[in-house]
C-alpha cells in the first residue's frame, strides 16, 4: 500500500511533469512568460544548504524534509520559479536514492533535467549558465579531493581518507552530480535498457572545451562511473565505450597538462586515474577471457600509465637542469632548498603546518617551471608508443612485466582487492595472464626475502618453488626458450631476485638466463640521453670511506633525526658504523679492469670518500661506490595494507627520502640521501655499481616503481646500474664484483658479465644470499672509453 505522503510527493512530481511537457503553451499563444522570481533564491538556498550539510553526513531523512519543503515553495508558483527545479530536484533526487526510494529518484532527476533543457531552449538568463557553472564545479571539486588526498595522507591523514583509487567509486554527495545520479537511480531501480539509452543519448556526446580542465575531469570521471555501472547492468558493449570515453578524457586532461602549467599531485593524481581506468578495462577482459585477444591495445595503454608519473617528474627536472635560463635556475635553487627541508622533517610528525607550508611552496615552484618548460606532448598519448618497433627492438630476448591493477566489483559499486597482471612480449607476440589476488603473492615474496636473510635453505628453496610457480607458470615457449629475460617489475616484485627462481628442473634461473630490469618498457625504445656537458669524465671509484670510530659488529645506520625543537636542518645523529677494508682489494679489481679497457679511473677513498666528492663529479664514464648504505625501513616484513600510502607518495615525489649512502666528512660518517645522488650530473655515464646494502631496496608505490637509490641514479640521467636488495655479505660481495669486472675488462657488456660471475659462484657452491641480490638495471652495452 502506498502512504498518503508518498502518493502526495508523486502527484506533485507528475504536475511538475505535466507543466515541463508544454513549456512554450503560452508563448504558443504570443503571450511573454513571466520573469522568473529571482529574489526566491535566499530563501530557497537557505533550505537547499542546510540540507546540502546534512547529506554530507549520511542524514538522508532530515535533508529529504527540508528539501520537500524546499520543492513546495518553487512548486507553489510554478510560472514564476519553475527555474529553480534545477537547484532543488537533483538534491532532493540523491536524497531520494539514499532512502531507497529508487523510482522516486528517478522520476525527480527525470524532470530536473527537463527543466535543464527547457532553461537552454528558451534560453532562461542566468539560468542557462548554471548547467555550465555546475560542470565547473563538480569538475573543481574532484581536482579539490585528488590535489588534498595527496597533501594530506602524504602528512598521515586518517585512513577513513578516500584515495585516489577510491575515488572514482564514490558516492558520496560532496562528488555528486545530476548525470551520476541519474544513472545511479536508474541502475539501482533496474531500469538496465533506459541506463544504456541515457548514456548514449545523454553523456556520450558531452564535449568538454579543451582548456576547459574542470569539464574534462568532471567528464573523465562520469564517463568512468557511469561505464562501471552499465558494465554490472550487463550492457558490456555501451560500457566498454564509456571506458575509451574515459580513458580519452584522461588523455584530454594530459594535453591541457601539457600546455599549461601543473603540480606534481596533479600529474599523480592524473596517473592514478588512468590506472583505475586501465584497471577497469582489464577486469572487462579477464571476466570475458579476452585477455590476449586485446593484449597488444591493453599492453599500450598499460605501458604508458605504468611509472608515468615519476617519468615525468624526471623529464621535468632534467630539462629544468639543463636549463641556462637564470629564473629557471632561480626556481631550481629555491626548490632543492625546500626538498632538503622537507627530507629533514621527522618521519612522524605531530604538527603538519611545516609540511604544508613547505609542500606548497614547493607545489608552486614546480607549476611555474612546467609552464615554462612545457611544450611538445611530454604526457602519454597511445600513438606515442610503437609497439611494433618495441618487439623488433628486443631481438632474441624476451620481456616478462607485471602490473598491479585493483578491478572494479562485479556486484557492489567499489574496487575489489588488487591482483597481478603478468605480460609477455617477444618479437613476435604478447601474451597476457591474471596472476590473481596481490596479498598472498607479495606475502609469499616476504616469505622468502625474510628466509633468504635468516639463510635458512630448506625453507627458501620451498618459498623459492612457491614463487616461481606462482610467477612463472604456464609462460609461452618462446619466453622459455630465451636466453635474455627483460624484467618489468611492480610493486613487490621490485624486491625479488628473479634470477634465484628454480626453473623447470629446480635450477636457478641464473644457470640457464641473464635477467636484466628496466624501470619502464619505454626504455627500450628510447636510447641513452647525450651528455649535458657533451663530455664524459674519467671512472670514479669511491671505497672504504673513513668513518671514524667503527664497531666491533656493523650496526645499522640511521637516517639523520630531527630533535623536538631544534632546528631540524641542522641536528642529526648517527650511529657509527664498521670500517670496510675489504672495499679496497674491491677498487683495486675495478681500477684494474677499466685500465684494461682503456678508461682511467680516479680513486677516492678513506676521508676522500666522501659525499663532496661526489657530488663534485661530472659525467664519469662509470662510477663504483664501494661503501655502507642505509634504509630508514624494513623491506622485507611488512604486508601490503601495512604500508602507509601517504609515506609512499612522499616518498616518489622525493626520491630515496629515507635511503641514503654512508660516506666520509672530515674523517667522520656522513648520510648522502638518494635526493642528493638523483641531483648528480651522470648523463652519460655508462655504469653505476652501488656496492652496497639494500641500494636497489625502498618505499614501493604499485604502479609508479621504487623509491630508491636505483632511481636516484636513474634520475640522474645514468645509462645503466646494478644495486643490491639485501645486505650482501662484505666478502661474497668483493668476490661477485672481482669475477664481474674480470669479464667486463674482456670487453663483455656489464649486465652479462655479472649474469656470468652469479653462474661462477653458483657452480662454487655459494648461496643464494652471496650472489642474487645484485641487480642490474638498464642498458645493456659493453663499456666504451668515450661515447
Amino acid at each position: 500500500m502506498i502512504s498518503r505522503h508518498s502518493l502526495n510527493r508523486r502527484r506533485l512530481l507528475q504536475a511538475t511533469l505535466s507543466l515541463l511537457a508544454t513549456p512554450c503553451a503560452s508563448a504558443a499563444q504570443n503571450e511573454t512568460p513571466p520573469a522568473p522570481d529571482l529574489n526566491f533564491f535566499t530563501t530557497l538556498n537557505a533550505n537547499v544548504r542546510a540540507a546540502s550539510m546534512l547529506l554530507l553526513q549520511n542524514d538522508f531523512l532530515a535533508a529529504h524534509a527540508l528539501l520537500s519543503k524546499a520543492l513546495a515553495e518553487v512548486e507553489s508558483d510554478p510560472a514564476r520559479r519553475w527555474p529553480w527545479r534545477l537547484h532543488v530536484l537533483p538534491v532532493y533526487g540523491f536524497a531520494e536514492l539514499g532512502l531507497g526510494r529508487t523510482q522516486g529518484a528517478v522520476d525527480a532527476l527525470h524532470l530536473a533535467i527537463q527543466a535543464q533543457d527547457r532553461i537552454k531552449a528558451e534560453n532562461v538568463q542566468p539560468f542557462a549558465k548554471m548547467s555550465i557553472f555546475l560542470e565547473t564545479a563538480i569538475g573543481l571539486q574532484l581536482l579539490k579531493v585528488e590535489y588534498g588526498r595527496q597533501m594530506l595522507t602524504s602528512i598521515g591523514a586518517p585512513t577513513a581518507l578516500r584515495t585516489v583509487g577510491e575515488l572514482p567509486y564514490d558516492t558520496a554527495y560532496d562528488t555528486a552530480e545530476l548525470w551520476f545520479t541519474m544513472a545511479r537511480a536508474l541502475h539501482a531501480n533496474r531500469n538496465v535498457e533506459e541506463l544504456a539509452r541515457f548514456y548514449r543519448q545523454r553523456i556520450a556526446p558531452m564535449q568538454a572545451g579543451r582548456d576547459d580542465l574542470p569539464a574534462l575531469v568532471a567528464q573523465e570521471y562520469r564517463h568512468f562511473k557511469i561505464g562501471l555501472l552499465l558494465w554490472q547492468a550487463g550492457q558490456h558493449g555501451t560500457a566498454a565505450e564509456a571506458l575509451t570515453a574515459a580513458l580519452h578524457m584522461n588523455s584530454a586532461r594530459f594535453s591541457h597538462i601539457d600546455r599549461s602549467s601543473a603540480t606534481m599531485e596533479g600529474i599523480w593524481s592524473s596517473f592514478a586515474m588512468r590506472r583505475t581506468i586501465i584497471s577497469a578495462q582489464l577486469e572487462q577482459a579477464r571476466q570475458r577471457d579476452s585477455l590476449d585477444i586485446n593484449a597488444s591495445s591493453l599492453l599500450q595503454k598499460l605501458i604508458l600509465a605504468k611509472g608515468g608519473a615519476a617519468r615525468y617528474q624526471a623529464t621535468l627536472m632534467r630539462k629544468l637542469d639543463a636549463s641556462t635560463d637564470m629564473v629557471l635556475r632561480e626556481h631550481r635553487m629555491q626548490m632543492r632548498q625546500l626538498e632538503d627541508q622537507i627530507a629533514a622533517l621527522p618521519q612522524t610528525m605531530t604538527d603538519a603546518s611545516a609540511f604544508m607550508q613547505l609542500a606548497a611552496m614547493h607545489g608552486l615552484h614546480v607549476s611555474q617551471v612546467s609552464a615554462a618548460l612545457h611544450g611538445g606532448r611530454a604526457l602519454p598519448d597511445q600513438a606515442d608508443l610503437d609497439l611494433a618497433a618495441l618487439q623488433q627492438s628486443l631481438g632474441k630476448s624476451v620481456v616478462i612485466g607485471f602490473f598491479v591493477y585493483a578491478p572494479p566489483l562485479a556486484a557492489a559499486f567499489g574496487p575489489a582487492p588488487p591482483r597481478y597482471l603478468r605480460y609477455c612480449v617477444t618479437a613476435s607476440s604478447v601474451t597476457l595472464r591474471d596472476l590473481g589476488p596481490q596479498r598472498p603473492l607479495e606475502q609469499a615474496v616476504h616469505r622468502y626475502r625474510a628466509e633468504l636473510m635468516s639463510n635458512t635453505a630448506p625453507g627458501s628453496q620451498a618459498s623459492a618453488a612457491l614463487l616461481a610457480r606462482l610467477l612463472l607458470q604456464d609462460l609461452p615457449e618462446e619466453v622459455l626458450a630465451a636466453s635474455e629475460w627483460i624484467l618489468d617489475p611492480d610493486a613487490a616484485l621490485h624486491l625479488l631476485p628473479f634470477d634465484a627462481l628454480p626453473d623447470a628442473h629446480g635450477k636457478p634461473l641464473a644457470m640457464t638466463r641473464s635477467c636484466r630490469h628496466v624501470s619502464s618498457l619505454l626504455q627500450l625504445l628510447n636510447p641513452p640521453a647525450a651528455t649535458r656537458t657533451g663530455t664524459v669524465g674519467p671512472a670514479c671509484i669511491f671505497a672504504n670511506p673513513a668513518y671514524g670510530a667503527g664497531l666491533s659488529q656493523p650496526a645499522t645506520a640511521t637516517m639523520r633525526f630531527s630533535v623536538a625543537g631544534d632546528d631540524a636542518m641542522t641536528t642529526q645523529r648517527l650511529v657509527a658504523v664498521a670500517a670496510l677494508p675489504d672495499t679496497t682489494r674491491e677498487a683495486d679489481a675495478v681500477a684494474t679492469s677499466l685500465r684494461k679497457l682503456g678508461i682511467a679511473a680516479q680513486r677516492y677513498e678513506g676521508a676522500q670518500a666522501s659525499a663532496c666528492a661526489l657530488q663534485a663529479i661530472v659525467s664519469p664514464i662509470v662510477l663504483h661506490v664501494a661503501a655502507h648504505a642505509i634504509l630508514g625501513q624494513e623491506t622485507a616484513a611488512a604486508p601490503v595494507e601495512a604500508q602507509d600510502e601517504g609515506q609512499q607518495l612522499t616518498d616518489m615525489l622525493l626520491p630515496g627520502r629515507r635511503a641514503g649512502l654512508l660516506l666520509s666528512r672530515a674523517g667522520q660518517a656522513d648520510l648522502m640521501l638518494a635526493n642528493d645522488i638523483a641531483r648528480l650530473p651522470l648523463d652519460g655515464t655508462q655504469l653505476v655499481v652501488l656496492s652496497a646494502c639494500n641500494t636497489g631496496n625502498g618505499t614501493v608505490l604499485p604502479g609508479e616503481g621504487l623509491a630508491s637509490l636505483r632511481r636516484a641514479v636513474e634520475m640522474a640521467g645514468a645509462h645503466s646500474s646494478i644495486t643490491s636488495l639485501w645486505s650482501v655479505p662484505s666478502e661474497a660481495s668483493t668476490e661477485l664484483m672481482r669475477i664481474m669486472y674480470g669479464h667486463i675488462s674482456n670487453g663483455m657488456a656489464p649486465g652479462t658479465a655479472l649474469h656470468q660471475a652469479r653462474q661462477a659462484m653458483i657452480r662454487h657452491g655459494r648461496p643464494p644470499l652471496d650472489w642474487a641480490g645484485f641487480v642490474f638495471a638498464g642498458n645493456d652495452a659493453p663499456l666504451a672509453p668515450r661515447l
